[in-house]
C-alpha cells in the first residue's frame, strides 16, 4: 500500500514517539490516566504552532475538522483516547504506520524468529478471510488513519467477502463515533445492515 498524503503527519508522529513510548509500554503497560494524559502531551507536542485540536485532527484526519466535527466533544477525547488500552496496542498501530503494512507485531530480532521463525513479521493475509457477502467497508474521505487508497486495496482483496460500501464525504477517523451527523451517515446505516443479513441468513 502507498503512504496517503494525509498519512505524513501520522508516520512522522510514530517515528518520533515509538523511541520514547518502547521502553515504557513493551511490557504490556496499561495506560493509567497519568499515562494516557503523558501520551497525548507528548503526540500533541510534536505538532509545533497548532493548538490542540488541531494537532488531533492532524492525527485522525481532517487537520481543522470538518461539517461533520462535533466540537464540544474535542477536550473529551483528549481526556480519554487512548485511556486503560494496553500499551502494546500504541506500539503495534506506531510500527504499522512506520512500515505501512498490515503485518503482526513486531518483538524484535531476537523474539521474532521464536515466534514466526523469521526476522520480521509476517503480514496479515486477507485473502484467508472466508466470510462471504458479511462485511460492509465504511470509509471516510479525509480519515488519516484509514485512507481511502487503503480501503480500495482492502476492498479488492476481500471481493466477494464486501456485500456493501459506503464512503462519506469530509470523515475522519474519529467522525464515525462522535460526528455530528454520525447516526444519519454510521449507526443507522450500521444498523439497517444487521436488520438485512438476519433476514437474509439462511
Amino acid at each position: 500500500m502507498s503512504l496517503s498524503p494525509l498519512q505524513v503527519p501520522l508516520r512522522a508522529v510514530a517515528a518520533a514517539t515509538y523511541p520514547i513510548l518502547y521502553p515504557i509500554f513493551r511490557n504490556n503497560a496499561l495506560l493509567t490516566p497519568e499515562l494516557s494524559r503523558a501520551v497525548i502531551t507528548t503526540t500533541l507536542s510534536l505538532y509545533e504552532n497548532l493548538p490542540g485540536s488541531d494537532a488531533l485532527f492532524q492525527v485522525v484526519g481532517n487537520l481543522l475538522g470538518g461539517p461533520s466535527l462535533n466540537q464540544q466533544f474535542d477536550r473529551v477525547i483528549v481526556g480519554q483516547v487512548p485511556l486503560n488500552a494496553n500499551g502494546n496496542q500504541l506500539l503495534h498501530f506506531a510500527q504499522l504506520i512506520m512500515i505501512n503494512q498490515t503485518a503482526k507485531y513486531d518483538y524484535g530480532p531476537i523474539e521474532n524468529p521464536q515466534r514466526y521463525n523469521s526476522l520480521v513479521p509476517p503480514k496479515y493475509d486477507f485473502t484467508k478471510i472466508r466470510l462471504n457477502q458479511s462485511i460492509a467497508l465504511f470509509a471516510g474521505t479525509t480519515d488519516a488513519q484509514a485512507p481511502l487508497d487503503n480501503v480500495v486495496y482492502l476492498r479488492s482483496v476481500l471481493q466477494n467477502n464486501v456485500f456493501y460500501q459506503k464512503t462519506i464525504e469530509g470523515y475522519n477517523h474519529y467522525d464515525f463515533v462522535i460526528g455530528r451527523d454520525n447516526y444519519q451517515q454510521v449507526n443507522k446505516p450500521v444498523l439497517d445492515l444487521f436488520i438485512y443479513r438476519l433476514a437474509t441468513v439462511e
